[in-house]
């Protein structure tokens, strides 16, 4: 017998691409969530020092946030990262997590490209600096397609999911910027924007957050939650909060 839509529970499993700097926020925004559980899969260094912090800012357990730490290069690879997903998938981690309302963060997409590139340099036996084992195209595209499978399992997660990334300014041969691009390896950066429910730039100014929710001509940002083209000091909860509720934030 099929269930009427209105018996359907609503489910917060927004898909969103959090991209800046290095030191801007990323992880303490995310921090910022309450309405349920948060884990992350903690790539960036600080970034469990960053998570205390905003607990203890906004008065919240700290067993309300888990964290997978994954960041000693002699034993993390993207191999076990890989298969780490695969073991919460099949212990039902993720879909307990939307039972929940929780938000499962990657922190950070730009980390985990560079694992992909140094798993497969090693699995084709090919060295980042020497010149006598050169990466090939056929390296590269490999980089690519890993990206893109990781990608499309995030995408059909069952929970809310936040990808943290650093950015890069890309110009052409006079000089003149062409636009700002995820900073991870390959030509997927191009194209990552559209793999996303929503794509938001976040700056830092002082101690408050600033959003671009609009995207400019350097920047593809987008949003169907989001009124305004900018905002300052939102939080994981106000998005939270427009997504379940159909309601766009402005202020």
């Amino acid at each position: 017998m099929k269930q009427p839509l209105a018996d359907i529970a609503p489910k917060f499993d927004l898909k969103f691409l959090l991209i800046g700097r290095p030191g801007t926020g990323k992880t303490h925004f995310t921090a910022t969530y309450t309405k349920g559980p948060v884990h992350y899969y903690m790539f960036d260094p600080g970034g469990e020092k960053t998570v205390r912090k905003c607990a203890k800012e906004l008065n919240q357990p700290l067993d309300r946030y888990t964290i997978d730490l994954m960041q000693d290069p002699k034993k993390v690879t993207y191999e076990k990262f890989w298969k780490q997903l695969q073991q919460d998938e099949s212990d039902g981690f993720f879909e307990q997590m939307a039972q929940q309302q929780g938000l499962v963060v990657f922190d950070s997409l730009t980390k985990i490209s560079q694992l992909i590139l140094m798993d497969v340099a090693q699995k084709n036996g090919r060295t980042l600096t020497a010149t006598d084992k050169p990466m090939r195209i056929q390296d590269w595209g490999m980089v690519t397609s890993w990206q893109r499978t990781l990608i499309s399992v995030i995408d059909v997660l069952p929970c809310a999911v936040a990808v943290t990334c650093h950015y890069i300014t890309e110009t052409n041969e006079d000089g003149a910027v062409i636009g700002e691009f995820p900073s991870i390896i390959g030509g997927l950066r191009y194209t990552l924007d559209n793999d996303f429910d929503e794509v938001y730039r976040l700056e830092s100014i002082g101690k408050n957050y600033k959003f671009n929710f609009r995207g400019s001509s350097l920047f593809g940002a987008k949003s169907r939650v989001i009124s305004d083209s900018f905002l300052n000091n939102i939080t994981m909860d106000d998005l939270y909060y427009a997504y379940m509720e159909g309601r766009k934030i402005t202020r």
